[in-house]
């Protein structure tokens, strides 16, 4: 049994739920586009290994999901386009993304100060992947890895491209 027929709710009016209540919409998009970026880039990959996603009621995890990529932990952390910010431009669009998570948690800094923040903190993550849909209306996907500490060596050549 499907949720639409377990909630006895139509399919127009689940999308009349979702137009009329942005911040579920934009949840729920969220965590499509962690399904729809495993599906795409990592599931089926023989070199990936262990590819979990992670409960986001245990905050000890960081990031959406993980995997082993050539005997290398990943933990990579999946946002969305603010789709109010979407601006069309000769180039393409410019946009900005939300870098925070959802709720107000203490994190410790490098310099062993505990601040209480619901921005990301950047150690917390190997990769970056920005979810495109609201401006191009595909399941495209923008990469960024964490600098330093040595991380080129988890974002090699060959890894995130698409089989």
């Amino acid at each position: 049994m499907t949720f639409i027929e377990e909630w006895q709710i139509t399919l127009d009016q689940l999308d009349s739920i979702l137009r009329e209540r942005p911040s579920l919409r934009g949840m729920l998009l969220g965590f499509v586009a962690e399904y729809k970026l495993t599906e795409i880039w990592f599931a089926g990959n023989p070199e990936i290994k262990n590819l979990q996603r992670f409960d986001n009621h245990v905050r000890r995890e960081q990031g959406d999901f993980g995997f082993v990529y050539k005997g290398v932990p990943i933990v990579v952390q999946v946002k969305s386009l603010q789709r109010g910010s979407i601006k069309k431009t000769k180039e393409g669009f410019k946009a900005r993304f939300q870098r925070d998570a959802s709720d107000r948690r203490n994190i410790l800094l490098p310099n062993g100060q505990t601040v209480e923040t619901t921005c990301l903190q950047v150690s917390s993550f190997d990769l970056l992947a920005v979810n495109l849909f609201d401006a191009l209306n595909r399941w495209e996907f923008a990469f960024a890895c964490r600098a330093g500490e040595d991380m080129m060596h988890k974002c090699v050549s060959g890894c995130w491209r698409r089989r």
